[in-house]
């Protein structure tokens, strides 16, 4: 993983956890937690939810960085972590997905909190089909890299 994409995904993570304490006291004490495919909030829950997102945000990132640091927690295809090229290509993919899973969870996160101050959002499905194409297409790549190393 280069430190580029540690750090930018670092920088990401803290986000809504900054947002989120700027706006603590604003925020009503009951907040949107769910929204439907049209992006209306359906769920509701206390104020302290604003902080699940980012808790949830980190967990994935850290399990991402554990993967990084011990490369034979990684399960994917072709992967061979004996093979340092692999380790290599293996950093750059797990670089990525911290990087994508970190803003879309921010994303949400945010925008989710934009809805629990009273602001107009657009929580839609579109974006999670769009997180999901290129969370695939990244996969492909990375697994073809593999394949032409093994």
């Amino acid at each position: 993983m280069k430190k580029i994409q540690f750090t930018v995904s670092t920088i990401i993570l803290l986000v809504p956890f900054i947002y989120a304490g700027m706006h603590w006291s604003e925020f009503p004490d009951s907040v949107p937690i769910h929204f439907n495919a049209s992006g209306e909030a359906d769920g509701f829950g206390s104020k302290g939810f604003v902080w699940l997102l980012p808790i949830v945000n980190v967990i994935i990132w850290l399990f991402m960085l554990a993967a990084y640091k011990v490369p034979r927690l990684l399960n994917m295809p072709y992967y061979n972590a004996d093979n340092v090229t692999h380790r290599k290509i293996a950093a750059h993919l797990l670089g990525w997905f911290q990087i994508l899973t970190s803003l879309f969870i921010t994303i949400l996160s945010i925008q989710t909190s934009f809805a629990a101050l009273g602001n107009e959002t657009n929580i839609a499905i579109m974006p999670i089909i769009l997180f999901l194409i290129v969370l695939t297409g990244l996969i492909i790549y990375y697994a073809r890299q593999f394949k032409k190393t093994r």
